[in-house]
């Protein structure tokens, strides 16, 4: 999986976890193996991963090599526009079984605004399912790199083409990762944080309504970064990733069981909803989106 969208598959591992606990009751039902799927289709690029596995009780260890379910028919399918029949199938394989991660057999790009449906058959367990509809590709603007100077009056400003989503308004998640972290780049928030370097690295936002941010007269978007999401002077990369609803209703949902932003609930364990992941027959999440990055430089603020 590539590191623009490697901060799903972690938050991936979290809310399976999570979810297993049966937060429906305060007394959690008998635990019932089920089978977890997770994948992510991002536009313009090709077919990755799909990663096919059991679920554990929340007292044991989950360990990739023991959880991974060989010997499963996994296949992705491009449905036709008027949702009434199938375009395209492609048969995923394993090219080490026990891993349980299957692709591709060739290189297939995935197509802006079509919806994609993932079937996976496991011997003596069943058929898992999932649709997700891929977000319309976008970019930046201005692709030059820029240079700013930390807290040095109003926040950088960048420009990007509108992305587009059927029914709804575009939502964002931020990643901003540090192409150069080292102690002696920390801004000054970092350092109060007193965090490691590879926690400071990358930093992601909550999800972010596209109604929110302000029309340019060209029809794109501005977006205002603010110096509380950077961690480092030096170069930066900005990603933008426009979502799909299952990715959407995984991270919102994922928050209230983590405890929101905040890190903390005020709801107690039997009030805590399961997460929303939008599989049939199973749970996991199969999720696209399309990105857009910027790199840009920031240099201490002389006068902090």
């Amino acid at each position: 999986m590539r590191s623009t969208f490697a901060w799903i598959f972690v938050l991936a591992a979290t809310v399976f976890a999570a979810a297993l606990s049966g937060c429906d009751t305060v007394d959690p039902p008998a635990f019932e193996e089920e089978i977890v799927v997770e994948g992510y289709l991002e536009a313009g690029q090709p077919v990755g991963y799909v990663t096919v596995s059991r679920t554990l009780p929340v007292n044991e260890t989950y360990d990739p090599a023991v959880q991974g379910v060989p010997g499963a028919s996994v296949r992705i399918e491009l449905l036709e526009n008027d949702g009434n029949g199938v375009e395209a199938s492609w048969d995923l394989f394993a090219p080490e079984p026990a891993s349980g991660r299957y692709r591709m057999r060739e290189v297939v790009d995935v197509l802006p605004l079509r919806t994609y449906r993932l079937v996976v058959d496991v011997p003596g367990a069943g058929t898992v399912t999932s649709e997700t509809t891929v977000p319309a590709l976008f970019r930046f603007v201005d692709k030059e790199e820029r240079t700013f100077v930390y807290d040095a009056g109003e926040a950088p400003l960048f420009e990007i083409t509108e992305p587009f989503y059927p029914g709804r308004q575009s939502i964002f998640l931020i990643t901003t990762v540090s192409l150069e972290p080292d102690t002696t780049n920390l801004t000054p928030f970092a350092d109060a944080i007193g965090e490691d370097l590879f926690t400071l690295r990358e930093t992601v936002s909550p999800p972010l309504n596209g109604a929110n941010f302000d029309r340019t007269p060209s029809g794109g978007m501005h977006i205002r970064y603010p110096w509380i999401g950077l961690a480092f002077y030096g170069l930066n990369e900005m990603r933008i990733q426009a979502i799909d609803d299952n990715v959407f209703d995984f991270v919102r949902s994922n928050s209230v069981q983590q405890g929101g932003e905040g890190g903390g609930s005020t709801l107690s364990p039997g009030e805590v909803p399961n997460v929303i992941d939008h599989v049939e027959g199973g749970r996991g999440l199969f999720g696209s989106f399309a990105t857009a990055s910027i790199r840009f430089r920031v240099l201490p603020n002389p006068d902090r």
